[in-house]
């Protein structure tokens, strides 16, 4: 028998979908940016690039960027972008994928993780359906500045 209540509450449902959503989001403006850099129509770009994971479609960029604009502010600008993005993956991963219980008299969700190394580690990590929402709402925000950085460099591609 589990001694954790394995049924979180519509708040952290609610949360956990938001980043999810959000990732999600966020993935698709990047791909965007590959079919652009790529001179792909959305439709051959879509079967090229849905099924990449967000470190391949990074080295992707990363690459892509450097033929367009070499030794640029964009490569550097991108940089930037890229180690938010990766650090930003952590944490979706983490709520994400986790195993989310209650233990009795807890109001917070527990995110229960297990480690292996050697041996094999429980850890325990407390979060509030809040705490999981903000991280939908830096997500959401990254991908909105992303934005601004694929129409000042990327959308003049389209018109040439």
């Amino acid at each position: 028998m589990c001694p954790f209540k394995t049924t979180i509450s519509k708040d952290y449902y609610t949360s956990i979908g938001m980043v999810a959503s959000e990732w999600s989001y966020l993935e698709m403006s990047l791909e965007m940016s590959i079919w652009t850099l790529s001179e792909l129509k959305p439709k051959y770009g879509n079967v090229i690039t849905t099924n990449l994971n967000i470190g391949t479609l990074l080295k992707i960029l990363d690459a892509l960027i450097h033929d367009r604009f070499p030794d640029s502010d964009v490569e550097s600008e991108f940089r930037e972008f890229k180690g938010r993005i990766n650090d930003m993956n952590q944490r979706r991963s983490k709520f994400v994928h986790a195993r989310w219980v209650y233990k009795d008299g807890d109001s917070d969700a527990v995110l229960m993780n297990f480690k292996s190394g050697k041996r094999l580690k429980l850890q325990h990590e407390y979060f509030s359906s809040e705490q999981i929402e903000e991280t939908a709402t830096e997500i959401k925000n990254l991908r909105m500045e992303y934005g601004y950085f694929n129409q000042k460099y990327f959308a003049p591609l389209l018109k040439s």
